[in-house]
């Protein structure tokens, strides 16, 4: 779902050790504590800063097309599971 919005040109508000770090690196969000009170003022932040939020949109789209396309996901499949079979010789 994450990935899909990020597609869209949505920014994501993420947490430390979430799946999608790369967003708030790469610009694509916002990054918060996993907790209800730091998620206020980043909801407010990106529903009045339309600037902001369009830069982060762009960016998530960007980060999507350049690592999660489905040729990429299906080489770095492939990369693991060739790993997996060289462990096995």
């Amino acid at each position: 779902v994450a990935l899909e919005a990020m597609a869209a040109g949505l920014p994501l508000i993420v947490s430390p050790g979430c799946h999608l770090p790369e967003a708030a690196q790469y610009g694509a969000g916002l990054e918060i504590e996993a907790a209800v009170e730091p998620l206020i003022p980043a909801l407010q932040m990106l529903l009045t800063d339309e600037a902001a939020r369009l830069r982060m949109g762009a960016a998530a789209r960007a980060l999507v097309r350049q690592h999660f396309t489905w040729d990429k996901v299906a080489e770095q499949l492939e990369h693991v599971y060739r790993g997996l079979c060289n462990l096995r010789r």
